[in-house]
């Protein structure tokens, strides 16, 4: 948007309008986004500093559990949560070793 508004152009908010996102299939697994999710733990534990090892690994082991007792529902809904907070404090202990 701002690219067209600095050449002159103009635009309007449409609440009520429609977004489609093209998502290759292969960003579409759980091993993508435990991926891309440990990723971003080890971004978050450069940019905050180390936390307590004890602490992280206490949380990575409820999500794990949450994870794959919520995963037998079928409902990503309610597995995706702890997927991701999962993922994130993984990669947050990898970068801490």
């Amino acid at each position: 948007m701002r690219a067209i508004f600095a050449k002159g152009g103009s635009g309007r908010w449409v609440p009520t309008a429609g977004v489609g996102h093209l998502v290759p299939a292969e960003r579409q697994t759980v091993g993508y986004l435990r991926r891309y999710f440990a990723l971003a733990g080890r971004t978050t534990a450069a940019q905050q500093g180390r936390a307590g090892r004890g602490r992280l690994l206490r949380r990575y082991l409820r999500c794990v559990c949450a994870y794959a007792v919520l995963r037998l529902t079928g409902n990503p809904r309610r597995w995706i949560g702890p997927l991701i907070e999962g993922s994130r404090v993984r990669g947050r202990l990898l970068s801490s070793r």
